[in-house]
């Protein structure tokens, strides 16, 4: 995909082999950005280290054309008393 946005969220329930296929789409003038929490996962199938958002993160790190932003959450990290409790619960 040529002079294209792609947003991927939730990029740390992606495994590395899928983290790979949507990085290696990338054609000329895309800009590729992955939201995700590091400290979260809800697939079974991955863990802290073979996260998708993590792995690649630190396969790509110092490399040409990528950057990476780390924001800091605040105290309080739920999105509302349901997703708390869902959390806590589930």
């Amino acid at each position: 995909m040529n002079n294209a946005i792609l947003i991927i969220d939730e990029a740390q329930n992606r495994t590395p082999h899928e983290a790979k296929l949507l990085l290696t789409r990338a054609g000329q003038n895309c800009r590729i950005f992955r939201t995700g929490d590091p400290g979260q996962i809800d697939n079974p199938y991955v863990d802290a280290t073979t996260k998708g958002l993590v792995y690649t993160s630190c396969r790509m790190r110092h490399k040409p054309y990528v950057a990476a932003i780390h924001l800091v959450r605040g105290l309080r990290g739920v999105l509302s008393a349901l997703s708390e409790r869902a959390a806590e619960r589930l």
